[in-house]
């Protein structure tokens, strides 16, 4: 169980400094998206095997997928929510 916190907390880790990360950079040449799949890559089970695929992280995954197919895209989730927040 202990090893289901250790993958959320780096998945968590990976997330916030993929922005600090790209902002960094200057000009932007490279995307935090890329940097979020080249940091999922690496410490995945495929290459570091620091993440690992548990019950944990597949609910994570799966609520994103949710969201995403319901509001219509990936970025969506969030103009979806303003959407529906200014309609109200």
């Amino acid at each position: 169980m202990t090893h289901d916190f250790v993958s959320l907390a780096i998945i968590a880790l990976v997330a916030a400094a993929a922005p600090i990360i790209a902002n960094l950079i200057p000009k932007k040449p490279i995307p935090e998206t890329v940097l979020l799949l080249i940091g999922g890559a690496l410490l995945g089970p495929g290459m570091a095997n620091v993440i690992w695929t548990d019950e944990s992280v597949m609910l994570l995954s799966d609520s994103k997928n949710v969201a995403s197919r319901f509001c219509g895209g990936g970025d969506a989730v969030v103009s979806c929510n303003r959407d529906r927040v200014a309609a109200s």
